[in-house]
């Protein structure tokens, strides 16, 4: 699933000799009524680590791809409604490309090992300490619990809380994360229960609609 244009995404960089093997894993499955793809990776495993890309301007999602040559790919936040910018922070080699102060982070440190952060509505974060971070995400699952409140999160479009295509990052607690995807419509309850079930500790909902995409 590959949409037209999309300004960030999350990227997981794996080496062509791990796709097939047990440091990473592609496949579909069912939740409640809903199909779901999904790429599972160890981050126990030093050759995979999650970084992220972002374009100045909307451009097709398969070029980026091309330009980072990873063996999985997934929608990164969302856009800001007023022009074609991702509407949080986004940071590249511990660099901000992008700004935006609402949702939750997903970031990578300078060792490889990701986290999922929730920091206050309009309160910045310190991106020392970390080599890549996409902010505006919807938390759905905290702890192994499902719960979004979006709103909370500075969220106001009515359509994140709707059921809507949908796209999602998880870890888990053995250090693995999760990629999921789906091309049919759910909620974000519906989202974080298929997540948990997938094994995610704690997860957060990507953008999704008509920038629902994931590669592998």
């Amino acid at each position: 699933m590959i949409p037209w244009g999309i300004a960030a995404i999350a990227i997981l960089v794996i080496p062509a000799e791990a796709k097939g093997f047990d440091g990473a894993s592609y496949s579909v499955f069912k939740s409640e009524s809903a199909w779901y793809h999904s790429v599972v990776a160890d981050l126990n495993r030093t050759h995979i680590t999650p970084t992220a890309h972002y374009s100045p301007r909307l451009t097709y999602a398969s070029k980026a791809i091309a330009e980072r040559q990873p063996i999985a790919a997934i929608t990164g936040t969302f856009l800001a409604y007023e022009n074609p910018q991702p509407g949080a922070d986004v940071v590249i080699d511990g660099v901000a490309k992008a700004y935006g102060n609402r949702g939750s982070v997903l970031a990578v440190d300078w060792f490889g090992n990701a986290k999922i952060i929730d920091v206050p509505v309009r309160q910045d974060m310190d991106f020392f300490a970390y080599r890549y971070a996409l902010r505006g995400m919807v938390r759905i699952v905290s702890s192994g619990k499902v719960g979004a409140n979006p709103r909370a999160q500075g969220f106001r479009d009515p359509a994140i809380s709707g059921s809507a295509a949908r796209t999602a990052v998880g870890l888990t607690k053995n250090n693995k994360i999760i990629l999921v995807a789906t091309s049919q419509h759910v909620t974000l309850s519906e989202l974080g229960r298929a997540m948990v079930a997938r094994g995610a500790h704690d997860a957060v909902c990507l953008d999704g609609g008509g920038s629902t995409m994931l590669y592998y």
